[in-house]
C-alpha cells in the first residue's frame, strides 16, 4: 500500500500475482463499506478499530519510549505494576 504525495488523500495498492480476483473483490467491498460509513457515520470510522486485540496504537509514545527487547518489556511492565 502506498500513499502518493502528489495527489491529496490518494491511496494506491499494488497486489502481487498471488492475490486472487476474489480477494481483490473482497478488499474493494470492504473499502467501499468504510467509505460509505465515513460519510454516514464519521464518528464510527474515527473511533476505529473496534474488534481487535489491541486498541488504537500511540505511535508518538512508541517512538519516544521504544521497547526493543523482551527484557525491556518485562521491566516496563514491572515498573507500571503489570506483574
Amino acid at each position: 500500500m502506498y500513499f502518493p504525495i502528489i495527489v491529496d488523500e490518494a491511496m494506491m495498492i499494488e497486489p502481487t500475482e498471488t492475490v486472487s480476483k476474489a480477494d481483490l473483490d473482497h478488499y474493494i467491498e470492504a473499502t467501499e463499506k468504510v467509505s460509505e460509513e465515513a460519510r454516514s457515520q464519521p464518528e464510527k470510522v474515527k473511533s476505529s478499530p473496534h474488534r481487535v486485540a489491541v486498541g488504537r496504537l500511540d505511535d508518538t509514545k512508541a517512538a519516544r519510549n521504544p521497547i526493543l527487547s523482551w527484557k525491556m518489556y518485562k521491566e516496563k511492565k514491572k515498573d507500571s505494576g503489570g506483574e
